[in-house]
């Protein structure tokens, strides 16, 4: 029998149907592929995540291209991401700060440390007891090129009088800090110490009080920097125990030295941190032997202690001492009595380089309450500890 003339027309309506359906599946698919989260598999699921629950929530997208769709989410995502990981740092960070996460330096931290001895200006002003030396303001300018010469990054200035004070900040004060300089009045000003502001930053600052003529207390300084490098922080103090100018002080210098020896035991025990001591004592034994074998520190000239007896460092021997905790390690120790210090001072300029050894979580920690006791410190040179449930800091160090 002859086909009728209208199922021709059935197929070809019937062939572009499906012919729309495949195209129809095809843009689908494409649409899918081109989304950028896939859905998956029930075998294979995981817990979402909440920056994808919040971009895959519907949206409308009523009259958008499916090109600007993808385009959207893409940018929707990458914003909650952004606040995701700004959320992450904030707990970190917080974590760091409850001592839960160590920080701090790994990396060894060297220091170019000086004990100088200016001659106060008033020791070379009309009247003065110094005669033949130039004054105070001249001789200064004469140091500071003395401390760019040894390319010094801390020193500890003794007799460091207003008019010298004043000639130092003019030339240097950009690149030095000086503390306590006039914080703490004259008396404390002659004892100050300076450091590289390129290298040294200033965490804190205090004075200690120091027997000078007749045992009247003079606040000498005691600060603590941290290195720009590095993150290490370390103590530095800078002491001038009397001379016997005004009458015999060797009670007054005793009792500095002790003051100091306890000082420096109260620090390392409190903090762990690296000390250095910076200074005329005006003593050689009397001073060497108590600090090294009471608080254990080093010369960087050398020397040495032990169990009831004490080695001096190689003769000369001077008054002028820079000393360290157990971590330093010194080199390239000079006592400087070149033409140019002669006519600067009638010290030597005492200078050496210090290396301090790596320490893992140093810096800021804060113990953590938990339950009925403490989460303390790392116990290896972080700042902070728990004793009896309570906490100290470095502030005070007396």
């Amino acid at each position: 029998m002859r086909p009728s003339r209208y199922a021709h027309s059935d197929v070809l309506r019937a062939g572009a149907v499906a012919v729309v359906v495949a195209l129809v599946l095809a843009a689908m698919t494409l649409d899918l592929d081109r989304s950028p989260r896939q859905e998956a598999a029930p075998d294979e699921a995981a817990p979402v995540d909440v920056v994808e629950q919040v971009a895959a929530r519907p949206k409308k997208t009523q009259g958008k291209s499916a090109k600007v769709q993808v385009a959207e989410r893409e940018k929707a995502v990458k914003k909650l991401a952004r606040v995701a990981q700004t959320k992450a740092d904030y707990r970190e960070d917080l974590l760091v700060k409850l001592g839960r996460v160590p920080v701090g330096a790994t990396a060894p931290t060297s220091v170019r440390i000086s004990s100088f001895n200016l001659l106060g200006a008033g020791h070379t002003a009309p009247g003065g007891d110094r005669k033949g030396f130039a004054s105070g303001p001249t001789r200064m300018q004469w140091s500071m090129s003395l401390l760019q010469l040894h390319d010094v990054d801390v020193v500890g200035f003794q007799e460091f009088q207003p008019s010298q004070y004043t000639a130092f900040m003019s030339s240097f004060g950009s690149q030095y800090g000086v503390y306590p300089g006039p914080q703490l009045g004259p008396a404390s000003m002659a004892n100050s110490i300076a450091y590289r502001l390129d290298k040294w930053e200033l965490v804190s600052a205090t004075g200690i009080d120091i027997p000078y003529f007749g045992g009247n207390p003079v606040k000498m300084p005691l600060i603590l920097l941290k290195n720009k490098q590095t993150g290490r922080q370390m103590y530095f103090s800078n002491f001038h125990n009397p001379a016997d100018a005004q009458g015999p002080a060797q009670q007054w210098r005793n009792q500095a030295t002790q003051i100091q020896v306890n000082m420096v035991n109260n620090l390392r025990a409190t903090t762990g941190l690296p000390v250095f001591i910076t200074g005329d004592m005006n003593d050689r034994e009397e001073y060497f032997c108590p600090i090294t074998t009471q608080a254990s520190m080093r010369a960087a000239n050398g020397g040495g202690s032990g169990p009831g007896a004490c080695s001096m460092p190689p003769k000369p021997w001077q008054v002028d001492w820079i000393f360290g905790s157990p971590e330093v390690t010194f080199a390239n120790y000079v006592a400087d009595r070149s033409p140019l210090v002669v006519r600067s001072t009638d010290h030597p300029m005492v200078v050496a380089d210090a290396t301090v050894a790596a320490a893992i979580g140093t810096g800021e920690c804060y113990p953590v309450r938990k339950g009925t006791g403490w989460v303390p410190c790392p116990g290896d040179g972080t700042l902070g500890r728990t004793d009896g449930g309570t906490t100290t800091t470095d502030e005070g160090g007396q």
